[in-house]
């Protein structure tokens, strides 16, 4: 199978050259013409080679082999990558986190590309390489906002930052053919940092408003999903919606066919898409009639 290739973008922030190749073929930037030989040129270089392409976990995998020829250490290099189809469309944009490369010792990194096919794989673009202080710092060439909408989870507003990311950057190579492509700084206000979900994070605390505890159900689906337990059993809740009713948080109110009714520490939360442990996500009606709830009994944080 032949190995994709790889283009590249210079950053002229970064005092580097960079050298990707794929087999025997290679992109550099040009010298200029009064200056020496490529080869006789003594260049401080960072270089990064697609060494191997392979099928693995059902996805593809890509296996690099990186040299850091600065002249110093490279601390958590990570570096935005678009990968190509043969056609050149782009199916995926991805940051590859390359992490520590002390200089003159080279490295092998390897990315899964889950459920891509290798054979697809015909380009792996760079998007951009520049140095920077913070964390995801780099400037940006192309933005659009997106509203999050009433009803939106994680797993609905992935899918459509996916679309609206792969439209983008189809038309940020489109503007950059042309040399219309200007980077702008991102702003230093209106920032806000995620850290990474714990599992525990997603245990419902019933003491909290019902408002809040409905828009965390939305946020941990798909991941890890809002839990609750019951006699002992975890329960996930995979869809809310804000209801009547006051009493002990974490007590419920009603049961019926149209949901199961809890209290919480404003309001109440009507509880209509649930999943047993090793079960599949049911409809209230549909759940209940496998798992009886009934009025009076009490919610609690899973273990």
């Amino acid at each position: 199978m032949s190995r994709p290739s790889l283009p590249t973008r210079l950053c002229p922030a970064l005092p580097l050259l960079v050298l990707l190749t794929a087999g025997v073929a290679s992109a550099q930037e040009a010298v200029p013409t009064d200056a020496a030989p490529a080869e006789e040129a003594e260049v401080d270089a960072l270089s990064i080679e697609l060494n191997d392409v392979a099928p693995a976990d059902g996805g593809c995998r890509l296996t690099f082999l990186v040299q850091n020829a600065l002249g110093s250490d490279l601390t958590n290099l990570a570096l935005e990558t678009a990968v190509l189809t043969t056609e050149g469309q782009v199916q995926q944009v991805t940051l590859f986190d390359f992490g520590d490369l002390p200089d003159q010792r080279p490295r092998v990194r390897q990315f899964d590309l889950p459920d891509l096919p290798c054979e697809s794989v015909g380009q792996v673009l760079v998007n951009d390489i520049a140095s920077c202080e913070g964390l995801d710092t780099g400037a940006m060439l192309l933005r659009e906002a997106l509203p999050i909408r009433a009803d939106d989870t994680t797993a609905r507003l992935h899918d459509r930052l996916a679309t609206l990311g792969g439209r983008l950057i189809v038309e940020a190579l489109e503007i950059a053919a042309c040399g219309g492509l200007r980077a702008e700084p991102q702003p230093a206000e209106g920032i806000t940092y995620a850290h990474k979900i714990e599992k525990a994070e997603a245990a419902i605390d019933w003491s909290l408003p019902a408002a809040v505890i409905e828009r965390r159900v939305r946020a941990f689906d798909p991941f890890p999903g809002a839990s609750t337990a019951l006699a002992g059993e975890a329960i996930k809740v995979w869809a809310a919606q804000l209801a009547d009713g006051a009493g002990e948080p974490g007590s419920v109110l009603d049961v019926g066919d149209h949901g199961i009714t809890v209290a919480c520490g404003e309001q109440a939360l009507r509880l209509t898409q649930l999943q047993r442990a090793g079960g599949k996500r049911l409809a209230a009606g549909e759940f209940l009639r496998g798992f009886p709830i009934t009025p009076g009994q009490r919610l609690g944080a899973a273990a």
